[in-house]
């Protein structure tokens, strides 16, 4: 199998996604290098900023379709629209490194820059000013977001395929850690509330969520109890930001149990809240021989 970096029209919820049906998910990812929007696909070029996307086992017959999609011809590496490359990654669930494939654009800079490296995100700002916007920390609770940035447009509960609830975000603060996610695949789904926004709203959250040095703010796939499967923004922890040593503080929790009990997730959904807490609450295993 090939591990295989995608963050254009093969990530989930855009064009091409389809070929990769029969592929298995690794997580979310982050590479260093920079990202032009073309029109109808981006372009992965060379450079010191961070690309969003997302981490593929594909089988060769699966690459090979994949290379013909993006112009890439092995007989003829430089003559093609973009050439399979090997590019170092990073996991955002915990923060692994790893060298993957990738296709990079073989030709000069072109096309808009897409400053923060999200191409799904990139195109929702570009369909609409209002945002919906995931939360499954403390700002599930209404009181706690509209004291940030005001009452939001709209909402709807459901869940975070894939991922799991942490706690393990280091809070701004120090002496406490915030919640995060963490992709670990198969049935898992964390709670999630998915507020819709106007711009000035959001960008007021990320000030809350010190972004992007402390979260970031990308996509995922959102599964929504009314609307189904969509793509909305969502913070996760920046990878250098996570700390597994602290606790939550009491404050924090309760805004998350506020939120849960708000929205109506039951009480299977806080039990895994409370067995979660008790966890975080044990010491840290000893790494001594």
């Amino acid at each position: 199998m090939n591990k295989l970096f995608v963050y254009g029209s093969l990530l989930q919820g855009e064009l091409r996604h389809g070929v990769l049906e029969g592929s298995r998910w690794l997580g979310s990812v982050l590479a260093r290098a920079s990202l032009r929007d073309l029109g109808s696909y981006p372009a992965l070029l060379g450079g010191s900023g961070t690309v969003v996307g997302e981490l593929y086992a594909v089988d060769d017959q699966t690459l090979a379709q994949i290379d013909r999609i993006e112009g890439y011809d092995p007989d003829h590496p430089d003559d093609s629209l973009y050439r399979r490359v090997t590019l170092p990654i990073r996991h955002l669930a915990d923060g692994h490194r790893e060298t993957v494939l990738a296709y990079r654009y073989n030709h000069p800079p072109a096309g808009r820059r897409i400053g923060h490296g999200d191409y799904r995100r990139w195109r929702l700002e570009q369909q609409s000013e209002a945002q919906w916007v995931l939360a499954y920390g403390s700002n599930l609770c209404p009181d706690r977001l509209a004291a940030r940035v005001g009452v939001p447009l709209a909402f709807e509960r459901g869940s975070i395929p894939g991922f799991e609830l942490r706690f393990n975000k280091h809070a701004q603060g120090g002496g406490a850690v915030c919640a995060n996610i963490g992709w670990v695949g198969g049935s898992a789904a964390c709670p999630a509330v998915a507020w819709e926004l106007t711009r000035e709203q959001v960008e007021t959250l990320d000030s809350y969520e010190g972004t992007p040095d402390h979260y970031l703010r990308m996509t995922l796939p959102f599964e929504g109890e009314q609307a189904g499967r969509r793509v909305c923004q969502v913070y996760v922890a920046q990878p250098d930001r996570i700390e597994h040593a602290l606790q939550p503080a009491d404050a924090y929790v309760a805004h998350i149990r506020r939120g849960y009990e708000f929205h109506g997730f039951g009480a299977a959904v806080l039990s895994r809240l409370e067995a979660l807490l008790d966890a975080a609450a044990q010491p840290a295993p000893s790494r001594s021989g």
